[in-house]
């Protein structure tokens, strides 16, 4: 089997009850010490929205840069 060094983060999150509590820092925390230990140099995440400060300050300390951006525009018809 090929080595693969690129991870799909798809579905990774906390429940709103517990944000804000520290959850998400040891769940990405725990994530991040195993892409380490298993050679993972890149990561693809679900969509967030651009807006979404919580869920982009996630990646601020991380090296890189996005390079697949999804939006979507509403037509407002007459």
């Amino acid at each position: 089997m090929k080595h693969n060094d690129v991870v799909d983060m798809y579905l990774v999150g906390v429940h709103p009850a517990y944000q804000g509590k520290g959850v998400a820092a040891m769940i990405w925390e725990s994530l991040h010490r195993n892409y380490l230990t298993y050679g993972i140099r890149k990561a693809v995440s679900n969509p967030q929205l651009e807006n979404n400060v919580m869920a982009l300050s996630i990646w601020k300390n991380y090296e890189g840069r996005q390079i697949i951006r999804r939006r979507c525009w509403k037509k407002m018809f007459s």
